[in-house]
């Protein structure tokens, strides 16, 4: 699948260390941009 820009995630669901794990596993093999939100954070979906 093709992106006209690249994709943003929000992984929002595990403990603290494992989405840290599976967010930078992400960044590194795939080029995501990934983000692991703040307990009460918000964030705004385009």
């Amino acid at each position: 699948m093709r992106f006209s820009k690249k994709p943003f995630l929000g992984n929002l669901n595990g403990e603290p260390d494992s989405m840290d794990a599976l967010a930078e596993t992400l960044r590194t093999e795939r080029g995501w941009d990934v983000r692991c939100p703040e307990l009460g954070e918000r964030c705004e979906l385009e």
